[in-house]
């Protein structure tokens, strides 16, 4: 038992003596955000399918955001993003993260701590994040489905702007 605890420990004192690994706890820190602030009004004790429709919608704008050209986003419905096109993404040293996430790894680089190559390869590391959770959401959330879309009529202040055949 003693020397599996070393072990684990010595794997975990590697781990955290690598310069890169502040700024990937500090992007992940970031980016569970957008699932706590998605997550957090669907927890209610009063019914939220109302909400459902606009939350996920917002979570894809806001993680679209992270990696694909502002145009894109302002003349395309976000469920229409064509993730197989390259064309629609920022360059991948332009991916916006937290402010702090920026500044630590550029921080390790300018130290010599991490190569050009390692500050690269975060880059992609994060850009191909952010693509695979829109994947996930456009493939396993229920986007398009007529009773969630339609369910915001049962949000009463919003009933001014809905029409009865949502209802139908």
């Amino acid at each position: 038992m003693e020397s599996f605890e070393n072990a684990r420990f010595k794997r975990l004192k590697e781990v955290f003596s690598n310069p890169i690994m502040e700024s990937v706890l500090l992007f992940h820190n970031a980016s569970i955000q957008l699932l706590i602030h998605f997550n957090q009004p669907l927890q209610r004790s009063e019914p939220t399918i109302h909400i459902l429709q606009r939350a996920m919608v917002a979570l894809a704008r806001k993680i679209a955001n992270r990696i694909v050209k502002p145009y894109i986003i302002r003349d395309t419905a976000i469920t229409d993003l064509d993730l197989n096109d390259e064309e629609i993404f920022n360059p991948k040293s332009s991916i916006f993260h937290a402010g702090v996430v920026k500044f630590t790894l550029d921080k390790v680089l300018n130290e010599g701590d991490i190569s050009p190559a390692g500050h690269q390869k975060f880059f992609v590391a994060a850009h191909h994040y952010f693509r695979s959770s829109l994947n996930y959401i456009f493939t396993k959330f229920p986007l398009n489905d007529e009773v969630i879309t339609n369910a915001s009529w049962m949000n009463v202040p919003e009933r001014i702007n809905i029409e009865w055949e949502n209802v139908e």
